[in-house]
């Protein structure tokens, strides 16, 4: 019998649309009986619309409001399952309790608990894969359940391998497919020092380190950054980096 990732990875890769991709993975949450779906490309980056106006997490069924509430409070760079995924690469389970206090078992303040606490008010427990992709960038994968009580320990025992593979490929098709940040009108072009020092920002260099590559000072090296920044039309250096490697300019 087919594997449930194998068949996921063989429709995925006919799909022709990005409707038809969000919904063969909100299938596979369904198949899991974790039928919350969350997906981050980059976990530094602002989430930009990807169709119609509207960013992928609306698309594949989270409620407008909420998540306009959420990215309005900044919630995304603090909530607890994303930057989990700064350390961890492979797939972990996590649960919150009723009133979203609770995170793994750790008592959860400050802007983790307003950020577990908004979360809470969909979901409850979980299994999220992490993707390390090129430049750095880090995104996830979560399948959830509204229940704390899900016995997500149960379903990653079954099915961690298969989320695991699933995330990647999703996250690399999700790519492919042009957003509406990428159907801009061609302004002014990276210079060839800019797109030097952009390059090796997403390798992961400082400014101290790309100016002794170019032999520059690191002044000189943050103006490139920055005027790189600003012509992508970017909030800062992941995102630019984001940006550049779907345009092709990395």
């Amino acid at each position: 019998m087919e594997s449930l990732a194998h068949w996921f990875i063989r429709r995925l890769e006919k799909a022709t649309t990005l409707s038809e991709s969000i919904a063969l993975i909100l299938e596979v949450g369904d198949a899991f009986g974790l039928p919350k779906v969350g997906v981050i490309r980059d976990i530094e980056a602002e989430e930009r619309p990807v169709m119609n106006g509207k960013p992928l997490a609306a698309l594949m069924g989270w409620p407008e409001d909420w998540l306009a509430e959420f990215t309005r409070r900044n919630f995304k760079l603090y909530e607890p399952n994303s930057n989990y995924c700064r350390y961890e690469h492979r797939p972990f389970t996590w649960r919150t309790n009723e009133n979203g206090t609770m995170w793994r078992d750790k008592l959860l303040s400050g802007m983790p608990l307003q950020a577990m606490r908004c979360l809470r008010e969909q979901v409850g427990a979980g299994v999220t894969a992490p993707v390390f992709r090129s430049g750095g960038r880090i995104g996830h994968v979560s399948w959830m359940n509204s229940c704390p009580g899900t016995d997500v320990e149960k379903i990653f025992e079954r099915h961690g391998t298969e989320m695991f593979l699933i995330a990647h490929h999703f996250i690399e098709v999700l790519d492919r497919w042009p957003t509406e940040e990428d159907d801009y009108e061609e302004g002014e072009p990276l210079t060839a020092r800019e797109t030097e020092c952009l390059r090796w920002v997403a390798l992961g260099k400082t400014d101290q380190e790309v100016s002794e590559i170019i032999y520059r000072s690191p002044a000189t090296t943050r103006f490139h950054v920055k005027n790189a920044i600003r012509k992508l039309g970017a909030s800062n250096r992941a995102h630019a980096v984001s940006i550049a490697h779907r345009r092709g300019l990395l």
